[in-house]
């Protein structure tokens, strides 16, 4: 089975606060685009995972832990080879990882005839990765809690998306990033209410509607991220970040030499 396995971005991201259990609570509106990485399941005498233009170990690969977790829990004694080619930067903030974890789930449910509905594969994948929920939705959703409270909504009406991932060498990068967020960046949400109202009517978003938490923490900390985000407000007169970063996105029909993304309304793609 081959899957087209789509990017994100994070329109909005706020952070509510800490749960009891020390964990942030979020709340934003993700969006797939065009850019996706293509999976391909196949059975197998051994489990492997095998990364083509990637050189990164298998036992590190959040496929290859979803693989021996699905096989796990649901008690699969078959094996199978992944092969991943990816066009997804690496730990970028466009959720690569997670999108071809939510593949593999989906994938392999339907080769081994599962029956898992979303409400279980969402689940399953709760253990691997807070971002993973959103990749069985796709599209355009309201996610919240811990990632897995997702909330499907209309078809968003947007510019295409201009893309420029800086590669910053950052161990653990997610984590990190979310050390350095302090109380006074914990919000209510009400710039993901206010976005998610604008999509709900089919109005156009526009690129003030954007906010992310991470953003002015990425700019404060990280130079190479300032410089270009100055660039990219001098060239579109807009720019914002996904996730945790360092993907730095504008909102621009104009013409340069970053690569356009358009939005697209689901997060996999079934090839064959």
């Amino acid at each position: 089975m081959k899957i087209k396995s789509f990017a994100k971005l994070n329109l909005t991201l706020e952070i509510l606060g800490k749960n009891s259990s020390n964990m942030h609570e979020i709340t934003g509106i993700f969006q797939n685009i065009d850019l996706y990485d293509e999976i391909e399941i196949s059975e197998s005498s051994l489990d492997s995972v095998d990364m083509l233009n990637h050189d990164i170990s298998q036992e590190d690969n959040l496929v290859f832990k979803t693989l021996k977790l699905i096989k796990n829990e649901l008690s699969i004694k078959d094996s199978f080879k992944v092969k991943i080619y990816k066009n997804i930067p690496l730990s970028s903030g466009l959720g690569g990882g997670s999108s071809n974890a939510a593949a593999t789930i989906y994938g392999l449910n339907e080769m081994m005839d599962l029956n898992l509905d979303i409400s279980d594969m969402v689940f399953l994948s709760k253990k691997l990765g807070s971002d993973i929920p959103f990749f069985f939705f796709g599209g355009t959703c309201h996610v919240s809690g811990l990632g897995e409270n997702i909330e499907k909504l209309n078809n968003i009406f947007i510019d295409k998306f201009n893309l420029n991932t800086i590669n910053l060498k950052i161990n653990d990068k997610t984590r990190k990033m979310y050390g350095l967020v302090e109380d006074k960046n914990f919000s209510k949400g009400d710039k993901t209410n206010y976005l998610k109202k604008i999509i709900m009517k089919s109005n156009k978003v526009l690129p003030v509607d954007f906010y992310n938490v991470f953003f002015d923490i990425a700019k404060l900390n990280f130079k190479e991220v300032n410089k270009k985000s100055f660039e990219m407000e001098s060239l579109f007169n807009n720019c914002s970040l996904s996730g945790a970063g360092m993907t730095l996105f504008s909102i621009s029909n104009k013409h340069s030499n970053l690569k356009k993304y358009k939005a697209v309304n689901t997060g996999l793609e079934v090839v064959t």
